[in-house]
């Protein structure tokens, strides 16, 4: 990169001086983003400012270059001006100052990107684009200079509204409403006015001389540079594979310094950070990724997904729009492009809640009770918001199941609380309509069975991919739904095997465990149970190893160790079912790969061997509690703990409910308070209880009660002079080389003395 800032073209855009325009007398706090506010305004002069001219030969010349030239000169002029300087390395330049100014980076801190400084990026990105396409033909190049120089001679909102207008009718990137964020006039004003002056320089420079332009814009780093990004994305990559993510991210951190605008390196720190939830830096990451390819489907998805996972539901679907126009020539792109939009598509409102307040159906007019308004705002009632949930879940089973949405539901959906005639029949309806839809299932024509082959080949390559990311909770429900077709065909007229409908219960039971809460393992364990009645003796190594999950999420060690060693003992014995692919996908199981499933049980086994130490351990003899005495935050039942101290030292701890009671039956029913100075729960402790201490399910302390206990003095012992009655002294000499190796360089020990 020190070769491309030393050309001629790239010190021409650094170092060229760019008159921004005057900023309006008002303060930008004073500006509403109301560009016919500014009509009025008195603004300063500028300073002198040399007009952008272009010859008719020129623009001959820039008529002549190949639209792929254009495309990729355009392209690299967009990351060496706007993007390196100020996202990929950021320095000290002319643009640099304009990115701060205008809000796309932080003064102080320009690597670390928040959501306003996205959405800015994002705004800058699609004025560029539509700026390239509108500068494809001769006579629009023309116009690019035209108001180029209108932006730096007259700043008044009519030369920004035509400008902006002009921009509207060159592409399909960019819309009116996006300059919302950027602020008021004179952002938009110092936005535009840097933008054209810098498209205005690259056109000029590529029609004076093209190949010199080009080749200092594809100028690549030293080969010494790549080779050592290289090696630290290997490292990286390993790291990534074994889910030691905090490594990857460093090691593609320093692949990153010395090749700084490789896209697939942002990428992969991308995908990193989402995998340790850290979706700001995520999104930030994605957006260098694809600021420096555009076409490179996977940066986008990486973006989206970290804006999706924010909650930037808006920005994301924004963005997922740009993509699709961006990468429709990449079908495989696009095809994950869709896939994620079915993922993170907002959920429409029923047909019947967006209609008016009248239903008509047969003839017949039904009044829906409207929400009462209380200060202005709507209060729907309980029984509705139920009901929408209903019809949500009901709208779930129909894209899956392709049956109709049955009329009982929809009447139900539609009754009001006046209606208390029909309100008892809606079970009978709701109940009719379920087993109409599995008869509808179990009926299905042979036509019907590729769409159910492609509906359950959409559903695996979902939860597998969910699976990856970490979205156990999309990944479970994806499993579920798949299962839920399987249930209504017969698995073998599809094509599925016994090891693939185990495969699916298996990813179901990952995912359950994953989630982690007392009622999924709950269902991961009743599942696991019964993936073991399955006649195929080969799978159950997994079952082993899935069953060791749930008891290790539950903190118990000492039988997860036993689950993960039969598995062990399987695998070594080779029985083991081979490497499987999840159903109707090329996606291995990596849990079926033999070498990595025995290093993962392995290191399984080694953790239970050496657990961590428990933070309180109940000493209840007959502890409520059946599965382990051993009580961690980390538990997914973790309800707190209670934890006694006596004057004397001694600490025990119980569980709250093992509290309870042995306060029932000892102490009375007494309170915490009053049981201070009690003698102390330890057996032949002659102490008495000084303080007691609650913590909640949190793991924070939530009360504690103390009081002060004086030790009572002991008796001191008499000291006694006791006589030496017999010195025996021994002189020993030690070896010459035993003696000069000690500390303090002696050469001999000359005298040992035993009392």
């Amino acid at each position: 990169h020190d070769d491309l800032r030393q050309t001629e073209y790239h010190r021409e855009y650094l170092l060229s001086s760019y008159h921004k325009p005057a900023m309006p007398l008002v303060s930008d706090s004073d500006s509403d983003g109301e560009w016919s506010y500014h009509k009025n305004k008195k603004y300063q002069k500028f300073e002198t400012f040399a007009k952008f001219r272009l010859s008719e030969k020129h623009f001959d010349r820039w008529g002549s270059i190949p639209l792929k030239t254009k495309r990729e000169g355009a392209q690299r002029m967009r990351v060496c001006v706007f993007w390196f300087p100020v996202l990929l390395q950021p320095d000290n330049s002319k643009t640099f100052d304009w990115a701060v100014e205008v809000g796309l980076i932080n003064a102080l801190n320009s690597e670390k990107l928040n959501v306003e400084n996205l959405r800015k990026i994002q705004v800058v990105e699609t004025i560029l684009l539509n700026l390239e396409v509108g500068t494809f033909e001769k006579e629009s190049s023309r116009h690019v200079f035209s108001l180029c120089n209108n932006l730096h001679l007259h700043c008044s909102p009519e030369i920004l509204e035509e400008t902006v207008r002009w921009l509207e009718k060159s592409g399909d990137y960019f819309k009116r409403e996006q300059l919302q964020c950027l602020g008021g006039f004179p952002n938009c004003y110092a936005t535009f006015g840097f933008i054209f002056s810098e498209y205005a320089k690259f056109i000029r420079e590529m029609s004076n001389n093209l190949d010199i332009t080009m080749k200092a814009l594809k100028a690549p780093p030293d080969e010494r540079s790549v080779e050592r990004s290289e090696a630290m994305k290997k490292i990286g990559n390993t790291k990534f594979q074994e889910q030691q993510y905090g490594e990857a991210m460093r090691f593609y951190t320093k692949a990153i310094k010395f090749y700084p605008d490789n896209h697939i390196l942002y990428g992969n720190r991308a995908l990193c950070y989402i995998k340790q939830r850290e979706y700001l830096k995520a999104a930030g990451d994605g957006k260098r990724a694809i600021l420096i390819d555009p076409l490179w489907a996977k940066g986008h998805y990486r973006y989206c997904e970290a804006l999706f996972c924010m909650g930037e539901t808006n920005l994301a679907l924004e963005a997922h729009s740009t993509a699709k126009s961006l990468c429709k020539d990449n079908p495989e792109g696009l095809r994950d492009l869709d896939q994620q939009y079915l993922k993170f598509k907002p959920e429409p409102l029923p047909a019947e809640l967006r209609q008016s307040p009248q239903s008509f159906k047969v003839g017949l007019v039904k009044k829906i009770q409207q929400p009462t308004k209380t200060g202005g705002k709507s209060n729907p009632t309980r029984n509705t918001a139920t009901k929408v949930t209903e019809i949500k879940m009901d709208r779930k089973t129909e894209t899956f199941e392709g049956a109709s949405e049955p009329e009982g539901r929809l009447k139900d959906s539609k009754t009001s609380k006046s209606e208390g005639e029909e309100l008892g029949s809606s079970a009978k309806s709701k109940s009719k309509s379920r087993s109409n839809q599995k008869q509808k299932a179990s009926q299905k024509t042979p036509d019907n069975r590729e769409n159910l082959c492609k509906e359950l080949k959409f559903l695996v390559q979902e939860a597998h991919s969910a699976l990856s990311d970490l979205r156990s909770r999309n990944a479970e429900e994806a499993f579920s739904q798949a299962l839920g077709l399987l249930e209504h065909a017969t698995p073998k007229n599809l094509g599925f095997s016994t090891l693939d409908v185990l495969l699916l219960l298996f990813g179901r039971a990952s995912a359950l465990t994953e989630i982690g809460q007392p009622e999924e393992l709950a269902e991961a364990e009743k599942l696991l149970e019964k993936m073991k009645s399955f006649e195929e003796r080969t799978f159950q190594c997994l079952v082993y190893y899935a069953i060791g999950r749930v008891f290790l999420r539950e903190n118990r060690f000492k039988a997860a160790m036993q689950q993960f060693s039969d598995s062990l003992q399987m695998v070594k014995n080779q029985i083991t079912p081979g490497k499987l692919t999840w159903p109707l996908t090329k996606q291995i199981v990596k849990e079926t790969q033999p070498d990595h499933f025995k290093e993962m049980l392995e290191n399984a086994i080694e953790l239970c061997r050496f657990p961590p130490a428990p933070d309180a351990v109940c000493r209840l003899e007959k502890c409520l509690c059946t599965l382990k005495t051993e009580i961690y935050f980390t538990d997914p039942d973790f309800k707190g703990y209670i934890q006694i101290c006596c004057c004397q030292s001694c600490k025990v701890e119980f569980h709250i409910n093992c509290w309870k009671s042995l306060k029932s039956t000892k102490f009375c029913e007494k309170n915490e308070k009053d049981i201070l100075n009690e003698a102390c729960l330890t057996p032949d402790c002659m102490g008495k209880i000084c303080y007691i201490r609650i913590f909640g399910p949190t793991g924070l302390l939530k009360c504690k009660f103390e009081t002060t206990i004086t030790k009572a003095e002991r008796p001191r012992k008499p000291k006694v002079n006791q006589k030496a009655t017999r010195v025996l002294k021994v002189e020993v000499e030690t070896p010459r080389w035993f003696a000069q190796h000690q500390v303090g360089g002696r050469e001999m020990i000359r005298r040992i003395i035993v009392m």
